[in-house]
């Protein structure tokens, strides 16, 4: 049986029998696991802390043979993300970003690059609240872990570059479609379940974003249409619709 001492973020504890959690949590090393914490629930159990949602903590478990779940023998919390678990609004954005991890199908070779990830979003939350736009750029940076960012330099249906420069007073609208990829231009728009409608000030923010430039200023239109855009994007490669995304609010 192989031993492993590693840090781990808890993405969903799971109550088990009368006394013990199935936990499923993110390591650097290994990535996504699965593993029974025997007599966590009990109130003088010395897990019970550690082994909340959402929780960064030490684990000490062992592989088992003929099957997947670990045991974890011990787990010691090292950061509790008070700020978060004290305000509703954080916690379900870290909600939902730890569901996109539990729909995501993690290699090994990848897990530092979505544990870090996860950890940096966790600490941002812990010392501000959340928004939108913040919840845009990060969905950005997932949907690159993923390697299905959108292509924003040219429509994908006639390969025409899109303008450098675009004039946001103009009444016309884009589409970002998840099946193709990237953009529909004008003229190459249809009726499409997996695909977004974007005015052209969305579009202009959302090739900013693209490149880190962090001094847009989006209107309320510009995060609804993203907010509705990323879910579509998201769900078409995930397979399906995170069920903590209808409970972030336009507010």
């Amino acid at each position: 049986m192989n031993r492993h001492n590693e840090e781990g973020i808890i993405l969903r504890p799971v109550d088990f029998r009368e006394r013990d959690r199935i936990l499923t949590f993110l390591t650097r090393e290994q990535g996504k696991i699965s593993g029974i914490v025997h007599g966590a629930r009990s109130l003088k159990s010395q897990n019970r802390a550690a082994t909340e949602p959402l929780v960064l903590a030490q684990f000490d478990y062992v592989e088992r043979r003929q099957t997947a779940m670990v045991k974890i023998e011990h787990c010691e919390a090292l950061d509790l993300f008070p700020a978060i678990r004290k305000d509703y609004s954080r916690f379900l954005y870290a909600s939902y970003f730890a569901e996109l991890l539990l729909l995501t199908e993690i290699p090994s070779t990848e897990a530092p690059l979505y544990f870090n990830w996860l950890a940096s979003i966790l600490k941002a939350l812990q010392s501000e609240p959340a928004d939108l736009f913040r919840k845009a750029r990060w969905e950005w940076d997932f949907l690159c872990l993923l390697g299905v960012q959108p292509q924003l330099d040219c429509c994908q249906v006639s390969g025409q570059p899109l303008p450098p420069d675009f004039l946001p007073s103009e009444q016309v609208f884009y589409q970002l479609d998840a099946r193709l990829g990237g953009i529909r231009s004008p003229g190459h728009t249809e009726p499409n379940p997996d695909a977004a409608w974007l005015s052209i000030g969305t579009v202009i923010g959302l090739r900013r974003l693209a490149v880190g430039d962090l001094q847009w200023q989006p209107t309320k239109l510009n995060l609804r249409e993203l907010h509705k855009a990323f879910l579509i994007y998201l769900r078409f490669h995930l397979g399906r619709e995170p069920n903590s995304h209808r409970l972030i609010t336009m507010s």
